[in-house]
């Protein structure tokens, strides 16, 4: 009899969860972020843990280094990049237009933009009950690195934020051809 209760419960609660219900585009997006809130949580924790454990270390540069050491590696994702459209058609998804919730305002050849209204990491680093001082530190300074290194393997395009959500009500990626230098 043990063994039926055991299974039957097991069956209840994984029906309860829903795991074989059809995901929405807003559960899918609410999943998505909450696993890149917990990624930026665990940035944060190593940060703060190096700063403590090991304040003879330059813990800024060992996690800016650590974000560009991450971008350069998915940067051999980026496939063919020839503008600034291939550039940031390159580097949106389906999951980060629903995660950051994304538009695209630009697309052209010479120059592409997509704004961002939501931030898991910054999200995560609120919660955290961080200073607006330490967010921008860790939007700009530390993790920023590897979204700068995915495009150093492509000089044609030139990546740059005029607005962040760590200080604004919208993140701005604008991407640029640049110049052929022959």
């Amino acid at each position: 009899m043990g063994c039926y209760d055991e299974k039957k419960r097991i069956q209840d609660f994984v029906e309860k969860l829903g795991v074989k219900d059809n995901i929405t585009p807003e559960d899918f997006a609410k999943a998505l972020e909450s696993a890149i809130e917990d990624r930026a949580k665990i940035f944060y924790f190593i940060y703060k843990t190096l700063r403590r454990l090991y304040p003879e270390v330059d813990a800024d540069r060992v996690m800016a280094t650590a974000s560009y050491e991450f971008g350069k590696y998915n940067s051999r994702k980026m496939g063919n990049v020839k503008d600034a459209a291939d550039a940031l058609l390159n580097v949106t998804s389906r999951a980060g237009m629903l995660a950051w919730k994304q538009e695209i305002t630009e697309l052209s050849e010479k120059s592409a933009e997509k704004r961002m209204y939501n931030c898991p990491h910054i999200n995560a680093f609120k919660e955290l009950g961080c200073s607006a001082e330490e967010i921008t530190k860790l939007c700009k300074m530390l993790l920023t690195p590897g979204d700068f290194a995915m495009w150093e393997a492509y000089p044609n395009v030139k990546l740059e934020f005029p607005k962040t959500l760590a200080e604004n009500d919208v993140c701005i990626m604008k991407i640029t051809t640049q110049e052929s230098k022959e």
